[in-house]
């Protein structure tokens, strides 16, 4: 081989090391800062619609739909309020979440607890929302009197 040297080898094996190692370091970064999303307050979610979020709050009214399977968890005392945020569970993760808490009556459950749900911010008559079809999305943080 004309004009090869082991040097020339050891050099780009190095270099290829390095280049390796620097995407290793950025990937563990990446998911060190996905890892430790920061949870955002309803009046922040509310100015991200289309957006994922890690949302947190008190649940201050809880209620169901008219057939018993869709639960609304709202962050103010009524749903009516201007800066109302609601979380809509679905009829399946609603019974998935009695069976994890062993509680019979979703809405007085959810009533007064801190509450951290992941999801797509979007909009239901202008008010901001966040859907939960699946139970991993919505974990109870706390309870607050």
């Amino acid at each position: 081989m004309a004009g090869f040297k082991s040097d020339d080898f050891a050099q780009g094996t190095d270099a290829m090391k390095k280049t390796v190692l620097v995407l290793c370091l950025s990937f563990v970064f990446a998911a060190i800062a996905f890892a430790q999303e920061k949870a955002i307050t309803p009046a922040e979610a509310a100015k991200m619609i289309d957006k994922d979020v890690l949302l947190e709050m008190k649940v201050e009214s809880s209620s169901m739909d008219k057939n018993k399977s869709n639960m609304f968890l709202n962050s103010k005392p009524s749903f009516k309020d201007a800066d109302n945020f609601t979380v809509v569970v679905r009829a399946g993760a609603n019974e998935k979440l009695k069976d994890k808490h062993k509680f019979k009556d979703s809405p007085k459950f959810f009533k007064d607890k801190i509450i951290q749900v992941k999801g797509k911010v979007s909009t239901y008559n202008d008010k901001p929302q966040i859907i939960v079809d699946g139970s991993a999305q919505l974990t109870v943080i706390e309870e607050k009197k």
